[in-house]
């Protein structure tokens, strides 16, 4: 008001004045980039980091990210996301890419800035626009987590310390029925070996998930008259534990 009457030659009515404030309150002013003539010459990503361009809301910078790459593995089940953000290459995960508020808190953690979100519509169409640009990279599949994963069952299934009879489960080994062509552990002794290899996993959950895709099962045996919940898999491939070394029954020196 004060503004009004000092500066203007020719103060407006108050109640012109009252119905600007009262209408300036309730809405959210924006440059019209999408209607003529200015969405012919508009560049919005160089907008975005002009003092006053679109996004300098309350004074900080919006959240700008410059290109996407896609990291993915052949059978697609395991998807990894780089982001180019000020020069910076930073990893993110799916839902932190479709979020600015974990995006803003890796811009804290990584840049040390705090940039302001902007409308949520404005966001993903900017995702998409990446989206149509994005670099794809294939991973062989071996690559992700669950990849990993059957190579470290692989290993533990078929390593030195192998069960002669059922009963050495019990021993943290596991057991090739060869009949059923299937071997046996407990869940706890896997637990152990992968933790053994600083195997991460999120959850035991998440690897029980992995040995069903695989074809495992669960079954109780007992033993010593004591039942024991245990895990089948079927056999790898490579499986042989019939391979025996040549032991001669005596020995004999000639001279």
């Amino acid at each position: 008001m004060k503004f009004n009457y000092e500066h203007l030659p020719e103060p407006l009515p108050m109640g012109e004045v009252n119905g600007l404030v009262k209408s300036v309150s309730k809405k959210e002013y924006a440059y019209t980039c999408k209607q003529s003539p200015i969405c012919n010459y508009c560049e919005k990503s160089k907008c975005m980091k002009r003092d006053y361009g679109v996004g300098r809301v309350g004074g900080g910078l919006s959240i700008e990210v410059d290109a996407i790459t896609k990291y993915e593995t052949e059978n697609r089940q395991s998807v990894r996301w780089y982001i180019e953000m000020q020069g910076e290459r930073i990893e993110v995960t799916t839902p932190q890419l479709l979020d600015q508020r974990q995006l803003q808190k890796i811009c804290v953690e990584k840049l040390n800035k705090c940039p302001s979100t902007m409308p949520s519509q404005a966001w993903e169409q900017r995702i998409n626009q990446l989206l149509e640009n994005v670099e794809v990279i294939v991973d062989p599949d071996d690559a992700s987590p669950q990849g990993q994963f059957e190579k470290m069952l692989d290993s533990f299934l078929t390593g030195k310390v192998q069960a002669r009879q059922k009963d050495e489960i019990m021993n943290g080994k596991p057991w090739h029925d060869s009949d059923e062509a299937k071997v046996y552990f407990r869940s706890e002794d896997l637990f152990i070996y992968l933790e053994a290899r600083r195997f991460r996993f999120t959850t035991q959950h998440q690897v029980w998930s992995w040995l069903r895709l695989l074809g495992g099962d669960r079954k109780t045996f007992r033993i010593k008259g004591k039942p024991v919940k245990v895990w089948s898999v079927p056999e790898p491939e490579f499986f042989d534990d019939d391979e025996q070394l040549d032991i001669p029954s005596a020995v004999t020196e000639e001279f």
